[in-house]
Order: structure tokens, then C-alpha cells, then sequence
């Protein structure tokens, strides 16, 4: 049962954990460090921050103990999706920013458009003195 990256990951862990009790059910032991290197086992190997976390387990040996690990496997999957999501809204909102800056195609009416002058029949012209034109 490999662990898909798709389901948390306490549930991941309490599936294995289940696997393991049916298993003591059937009068087999298993004890905890087996079900960690399951833990461990079900883990992908192509993501760097999962192998370094069981390298460093690992190194404990015999002292590492079953809540220990669930409880460090838990801490980095929940860092992981925080900065998962700290991302995808960093990228929704850098996304909508270049939408509400580039995404308007129509042109802004001009500020300030050039007047013209239609002169009334009553006007006077400032140059000749006449009126109407």
C-alpha cells in the first residue's frame, strides 16, 4: 500500500495501523519498529523532504517509537500543504492582478478632449468685434 499523496496522511498511517492490528489478530506479532519501516516502506522515494525525514528516524533506531514518527511524518505532510497552498494563492492572485491590469482590451476615453467652439448668433468676436461668427 503505497501512499499516493492524494489522502492525508493520518489516514494513510491509520490504515496501516489497521493493517497491523488484523494482523496480531490472526495470532502474529509485529511489533512497532516493523510498522514504522511499513510507514517508511509506503512512502514515495522521489520526494527529497520524505527521504531526509526517514533518514533522520532511522538514525534513532531502537529509541524510535511508533508516535514519534506518526507524529513527524504528520508535521512535515501538513508543512507541505500549507506551502502548497501558500502557492496556488500566491499564483490566483498574481493571476487576477494580470487580469484586471492586462486583461482590459477597450481604451479609456481620453482626460481631456479638445474643445470646439460653436459660436451663438449673439457671440462677438474678440479680434474683429462682429457678431455670429
Amino acid at each position: 500500500m503505497n501512499w499516493d499523496g492524494v489522502i492525508p496522511m493520518p489516514d494513510h498511517i491509520g490504515r496501516i495501523i489497521n493493517i497491523c492490528h488484523q494482523i496480531i489478530e490472526e495470532k502474529s506479532t509485529m511489533d512497532n519498529m516493523m510498522l514504522v519501516y511499513a510507514i517508511f516502506c509506503s512512502l514515495s522515494n522521489n520526494n527529497i523532504e520524505w527521504n531526509v525525514l526517514k533518514m533522520s528516524l532511522i538514525e534513532k533506531g531502537s529509541s524510535l517509537t511508533l508516535s514519534q514518527a506518526t507524529m513527524s511524518l504528520n508535521s512535515l505532510y501538513n508543512r507541505m500543504t500549507q506551502n502548497k497552498r501558500k502557492t496556488e494563492h500566491l499564483a490566483l492572485v498574481a493571476k487576477s492582478q494580470g487580469a484586471l491590469n492586462h486583461g482590459n482590451t477597450t481604451r479609456k476615453k481620453k482626460k481631456f478632449k479638445k474643445k470646439t467652439f460653436n459660436p451663438k448668433p449673439n457671440d462677438i468676436c474678440r479680434t474683429c468685434g462682429q457678431k455670429g461668427h
